[in-house]
């Protein structure tokens, strides 16, 4: 009997998701109509609930330059637990590519813009573009029944930051998220000097325009692995991305519910956003909620530690037991594991536990996830 009430519960609560599911289906829509020769791995994807007892939905924004397909093997895990997974695709980030015409002037500001150029018609020129887009998203999350969970890295770090602060109701007592996993948020670049040098390009207007690259090693991932998103970018869409992560640093005090828990997680050593920065963020979500707010930093160095398919070649040993624990918190609310060991490089900051090595779970692309994880 108990069985039967569940499963007649979560029937009706799918059927009063009939308006979330047609808003999300609208978005979807639009970013299509939208984008030019939309890449099929950008595209914006929803992993419907994978058990007959639906229990909310899940919010993953996808990182800087890359594409929804950055989780389409950590969604389905969460799917497995009763969540519905949205993956939003990032303003501008899926025009078919490659789409511009090289032989124009251009100058690279830094690494290699050799070949043609990505198209990055829609790409935000200002941060105001980044907020609007989550409003847009939240606003879907709002019609949806059940709990609400949001992640997201690097620029998707700083989204879901941002995604955390809204409320269902106007006093900002029950919050939109009831959990948030914030990882590499994008807010002050890794290299102080270069930052200031872009911001000052973004705001002239002869140098606003001027390139910049990933690298060869960008477009060789992108074509062995099918990577979804862009290599090359301009200045001003580069700083209107930073622009939107420092803003949270300047909102103080964060006005996150004490009813919200919030993670951030980072990697030792980040050569793309400033660890420092990060620690920041985590001081003021501690002011606003206290205990409720917690951190730590991985002992590895990679910027994009949830895509596989960032860096080929690279033993992403963490993956799997990463991803196991990322639904654990967000499906279940239980905390990652904390080592008592601190990083020096750090601040201090204690690590994040972690059972697997390179030697006890060597990545194998051929091996699907799962939960619990492969040893």
């Amino acid at each position: 009997m108990k069985i039967l009430l569940l499963a007649l519960a979560s029937a009706l609560v799918r059927a009063n998701n009939d308006a979330y599911v047609k808003a999300w289906d609208a978005y979807v829509a639009d970013v299509k109509a939208n984008t030019t020769n939309i890449q099929h791995s950008c595209e914006p994807k929803r992993y419907a609930a994978a058990t007959s007892t639906y229990r909310g939905v899940a919010v993953l924004f996808h990182g800087y330059s890359a594409c929804p397909q950055q989780y389409y093997l950590l969604a389905p895990l969460l799917a497995s637990r009763g969540f519905d997974v949205l993956l939003p695709m990032n303003p501008g980030h899926g025009n078919g590519i490659p789409t511009r015409d090289p032989t124009g002037f251009h100058y690279c500001l830094q690494h290699s813009c050799n070949g043609t150029l990505d198209d990055v018609q829609g790409l935000p020129v200002a941060s105001c573009e980044w907020n609007d887009f989550v409003n847009s998203i939240n606003r879907i999350v709002k019609l949806a029944d059940g709990i609400h969970v949001v992640g997201g890295l690097s620029v998707g770090g700083a989204a879901a930051a941002v995604a955390g602060l809204d409320s269902l109701d106007s006093d900002g007592s029950r919050p939109l998220y009831l959990r948030q996993l914030i990882i590499n948020p994008m807010t002050h670049a890794a290299d102080p000097k270069q930052e200031i040098e872009s911001t000052v390009m973004a705001d002239l207007p002869v140098t606003r325009d001027f390139w910049i690259g990933w690298g060869p090693g960008c477009r060789e991932e992108r074509k062995l692995r099918d990577r979804g998103g862009f290599c090359t970018f301009q200045v001003k869409h580069g700083v209107a991305a930073g622009r939107f992560g420092i803003a949270l640093l300047d909102r103080k005090p964060l006005s996150v519910s004490n009813a919200s828990t919030v993670t951030l997680m980072y990697d030792q050593g980040d050569n793309v956003v400033s660890t420092q920065a990060i620690r920041d963020l985590y001081g003021h979500y501690h002011d606003a909620i206290g205990s409720r707010a917690a951190t730590c930093v991985q002992n590895f160095t990679s910027h994009s530690m949830l895509s596989p398919h960032d860096d080929p070649g690279l033993n992403r040993y963490w993956l799997n037991e990463l991803y196991c624990q990322i639904v654990d918190y967000m499906a279940e609310g239980r905390p990652f594991g904390i080592e008592a060991a601190q990083s020096k490089a750090e601040g201090g900051d204690h690590y994040c536990r972690m059972e697997c090595t390179a030697d006890t779970c060597p990545y194998n692309r051929s091996v699907p996830m799962q939960c619990p994880y492969h040893r």
